[in-house]
């Protein structure tokens, strides 16, 4: 039978058509399944990564933004960050978006090791401060038996926080916890500190008879200069910070992750 006789045959046109019928179906039903399949495994993706990403971020910024206030607050770790890249799924974001690979990629390698430079930075200043302020202490009160309350009166007064207070200039604050713990020391070791008035409402052991613990407003004015410095360089670094973490995590990263937890096929 040569190509003229198939070519006339009746039934070779329905034969074409139902085997192209057939061809476009198997193709088409190939084709939906690898979009389906690729479909559950972006929404699967999206929501064991974007999802609890968007949360730990968001947890972070929060401590973060509260920093000058609670600085031993902010948290340095970012476990689900970690998780994501030991698992591989940075090339799952990759492949989803290149962009949103970048700014991740970007906070990871930037943004991210700065928190724990700031946490480092944090701890080493507060430290500094204390015995600066230990030191100054022990040097401004003339009484040898009252020098060695020194330790004691400088723990209390950042027990109640001052170095948050330092850091968000709250003077008024520092001035109260500084009395508060100076009476407070003053009426654990039984000192005569002339900084304390009975008028103002505090029980005065008298001169003479009780070691003279004498600082005063014009020191804690002085301490809080010389904790300037060390303090700028800290702030310092949280607003440089605090810039590229709005330019490029609050305005670029999360919004384009929250898209797709939006709409994961977007």
């Amino acid at each position: 039978m040569d190509l003229s006789e198939i070519l006339s045959n009746p039934l070779f046109v329905p034969l074409l058509v139902a085997f192209i019928t057939i061809l476009v179906n198997v193709c088409f039903l190939y084709w939906l399944r690898k979009w389906q399949y690729r479909a559950e495994y972006i929404i699967r993706n999206v929501e064991k990564t974007y999802i609890p990403l968007v949360a730990e971020i968001h947890e972070r910024l929060e401590c973060f933004n509260r920093f000058p206030e609670n600085p031993s607050g902010l948290k340095y770790s970012f476990k689900m960050l970690e998780s994501v890249k030991k698992k591989g799924l940075f090339e799952f974001i990759k492949s989803h978006d290149e962009k949103l690979y970048e700014k991740l990629i970007l906070f990871y390698n930037q943004i991210y090791p700065r928190f724990r430079e700031l946490v480092r930075l944090q701890k080493e200043t507060d430290e500094a401060i204390f015995r600066e302020w230990g030191g100054y202490i022990k040097k401004a009160v003339s009484d040898k038996e009252a020098k060695d309350y020194s330790n004691s009166f400088v723990s209390e007064i950042f027990r109640k926080g001052l170095f948050a207070l330092l850091l968000s200039g709250r003077k008024e604050e520092i001035s109260k916890i500084w009395l508060e713990s100076l009476y407070q020391t003053a009426q654990a070791n039984k000192l005569h500190c002339p900084s304390l008035k009975p008028k103002d409402g505090y029980t005065v052991y008298p001169k003479g008879t009780s070691p003279t613990f004498d600082v005063s407003e014009d020191d804690l004015t002085k301490l809080q200069e010389l904790s300037r410095p060390k303090l700028q360089k800290l702030l310092d670094l949280y607003k440089q910070t605090k810039a590229s973490i709005n330019d490029d995590v609050v305005k670029g990263l999360v919004p384009m992750m929250q898209k797709y937890i939006t709409n994961p096929l977007s």
